[in-house]
């Protein structure tokens, strides 16, 4: 589909207009840019209102708005979601450690966990966040792993 280009008096009626009527969202924009600059969808919009290029729908606004309020892109939101799950993080590593030191060279084979929980692990690193099944999941593997664990290191112990 062809869409023809605005004029360039269209454009920078438009961004004198977008600059006056959307100042609280580039305020953010420029603010926030650090964190959003990973977000393509985002960082067009921003470009969208701060030249004119192109008019700016209700669907376009309300994506901004919603932007604006999502805890990935709020340093104060986000540092309370890093604190809250650093020490699921510590355990989560344990675990990793534990199974790597049961499992051994058979990690990389179906019947091990390491695949699981390193995929949990940067899950958790990247969304800053587990549901209950995902815990649940890890729960029980402690409690697999811990067994085998545990007798590996008694059984050396022993010898």
């Amino acid at each position: 589909m062809y869409f023809k280009k605005a004029k360039p008096e269209t454009i920078q009626k438009r961004k004198e207009e977008y600059k006056e009527q959307f100042s609280e969202q580039i305020k953010w924009f420029e603010k926030n840019m650090s964190l959003i600059k990973g977000n393509t969808f985002l960082v067009d919009m921003y470009s969208i209102l701060v030249t004119g290029s192109r008019p700016v729908s209700q669907k376009m606004l309300s994506s901004i708005n919603a932007a604006m309020n999502n805890w990935r892109y709020d340093p104060v939101k986000r540092a309370e979601k890093v604190e809250r799950l650093t020490p699921i993080l510590e355990k989560i590593s344990v675990l990793k450690d534990m199974v790597e030191a049961v499992d051994g060279n058979r990690i990389n084979t179906k019947y091990s966990a390491y695949g699981f929980i390193t995929s949990l692990l940067e899950q958790a690193k990247s969304r800053l966040s587990l549901t209950e099944k995902q815990m649940n999941a890890l729960v029980k593997c402690y409690k697999k792993y811990k067994i085998k664990f545990d007798g590996q290191f008694n059984d050396k112990e022993i010898k």
